[in-house]
């Protein structure tokens, strides 16, 4: 029997092939399908058919990969599974978080109030003392605080609690893990279907366990972890009750709603007022759509009844023929049939269940809004309330636990950079509604001699680095003999031996209490 030919595998086009649209969809699925060494040696194959006519930088592919999130589409639920999962949270993690993800892509009204919470904090920052050795001079603090604070202000805060604020607001966790190259620094998202609360360490942050079953139908993706997940999923694979097990102090996790252990996302009680408001949208779109059909009915002419009953003037097969006709002439949403009555136009729905709709949507998103414990003005710019200020309030103060939180996690994280470490980071509570309120507060401190000029820049958005730079930079360039406050009757004497401010009135221009009380002070 004669060898059958083994047909030779499709080889790979060359770079000179492609469009560049092409070669980049090329790269990417090869990305998605190849662990980061194998995509390695999948590019230099493509390199060697042809000198390469685009550029990629493949350490920023690694570095994505780094940063690949874990976000599902969601699931969409019924109501009442939802309810039945809402009644035993700590049972049904998973399936509350996946309806959580579902709404947040599906519904506009849920994206919104995720949004306005996750983005109002600004997330200013100062580095302040924290119990200072008295053996500390001048020189050693000076130089622990500068070292301390380039450490900070190359962990790029900011960026990064922006990122994660919305992944807590809608799921209540977020779970990562710290990876540095040395100089940069990166939160690695880890799948919350795979990790869990251990409990609280000595500094009062939160200790993550990690389920490494995780890798057991993912082992490519094992390469895009830290070394400490490769070592203690090998424990795993030889002996199989440690499938949870501890991560290191690299670990991240924070909690929006830290009164349970379990995952709630905080707007989890409106899960089915938003189903509710998305079966409103629904119905409201089969009316219209529902309003633009019309039906009009042709009359059948037919003898009196004195000549007898159901006869028609006119034969079927006319009849047919002229409803064909005019079906042929009428537009597209428009049904016509033929009945001995008088012929007219009919709607397939009122005005006024149309308006009945409406209503129906309109106040199924206002009480979304009074259910979520959110003004229902927030995002309106018609409509001014004072207890709109008010509510805003209670939604920062929620907001406002989480920097306790990150403060924390970064006393240990600068325990872990300097054991010696004297120094603490500070976020205020600052946010993009109270900045104003919360300068005015600093600067009136600062008057009365509360060393708080730190904190008036972070009002600003000036950081303790920018303030510092700046200040020698504009002595350096004369900027404050160049820049100089006007001189004004209330900051200038009056001449030699005059006392500054506004020149005193004579007696004639003096009010007569102005003038009872100059006496009484004068002994008059």
């Amino acid at each position: 029997m004669a060898e059958q030919k083994k047909e030779a595998p499709p080889s790979s086009p060359s770079l000179a092939q492609l469009q560049e649209s092409e070669v980049k969809s090329e790269f990417l699925k090869a990305f998605q399908i190849f662990s980061d060494r194998l995509f390695a040696e999948f590019s230099n194959q493509y390199a060697q058919n042809q000198p390469p006519v685009l550029v990629y930088d493949f350490n920023a592919f690694n570095k994505a990969t780094i940063n690949r999130t874990f976000d599902s589409t969601g699931k969409k639920d019924t109501k009442e599974r939802t309810r039945g999962y809402l009644a035993k949270p700590e049972k049904y993690e998973k399936q509350i978080r996946d309806v959580s993800i579902y709404l947040y892509n599906s519904i506009q009204e849920y994206k919104h109030l995720i949004d306005y919470m996750s983005k109002m904090l600004t997330h200013d920052y100062i580095l302040i003392p924290d119990n200072l050795d008295k053996d500390f001079n001048d020189k050693k603090i000076l130089n622990s605080f500068w070292k301390t604070l380039q450490f900070i202000e190359n962990y790029n805060i900011k960026s990064k609690l922006s990122s994660i604020e919305p992944i807590l607001v809608r799921e209540d966790f977020y779970f990562g893990y710290e990876r540095s190259d040395g100089d940069n620094y990166i939160w690695q998202r880890l799948p919350s279907d795979y990790c869990r609360i251990l409990g609280f360490d000595e500094f009062g942050t939160i200790m993550v366990e990690f389920d490494f079953t995780y890798f057991n139908k993912r082992s490519l993706a094992i390469e895009n972890f830290d070394l400490e997940f490769s070592a203690k999923y090998n424990i795993y694979k030889e002996n199989g009750s440690m499938r949870w097990q501890q991560l290191s102090d690299k670990a991240i996790c924070f909690k929006l709603d830290t009164s349970v252990l379990y995952g709630l996302p905080y707007f989890s009680g409106i899960f089915t007022d938003l189903m509710g408001l998305e079966d409103y949208k629904d119905d409201q779109e089969e009316t219209n759509r529902a309003n633009n059909y019309k039906l009009i009915a042709l009359k059948i002419p037919i003898y009196d009844k004195e000549k007898g009953l159901n006869q028609y003037l006119v034969s079927l097969d006319h009849i047919t023929q002229f409803v064909s006709n005019a079906s042929r002439n009428t537009p597209e949403r428009v049904g016509i049939f033929a009945f001995p009555g008088d012929a007219e136009a009919l709607n397939l729905t009122s005005a006024t269940n149309s308006h009945f709709e409406e209503n129906m949507v309109s106040k199924a998103q206002n009480d979304l809004m009074t259910s979520a414990g959110v003004s229902k003005l927030v995002g309106n710019s018609e409509k001014t309330s004072i207890g709109l200020e008010r509510s805003i309030q209670d939604d920062e103060a929620v907001m406002f636990s989480l920097l306790r939180q990150y403060e924390l996690w970064f006393k240990k994280r600068l325990k872990m950079f300097n054991k010696r470490n004297s120094w603490k980071l500070v976020l205020p509570d600052i946010s993009v509604f109270n900045r104003d309120k919360m300068f005015d507060k600093y600067l009136k401190s600062g008057n009365y001699g509360f060393p708080l000029k730190f904190f008036i820049s972070a009002c600003l958005n000036v950081s303790q680095s920018g303030l510092l730079g700046l200040a020698v930079l504009e002595e350096q360039l004369g900027l404050m003999d160049l820049f100089k406050v006007l001189p004004s009757s209330a900051t200038t004497p009056g001449g030699e031996g005059a006392e500054s401010g506004r020149p005193e009135k004579n007696v004639v221009d003096k009010q007569d209490s102005t003038q009872i009380v100059d006496d009484l002070e004068s002994g008059k």
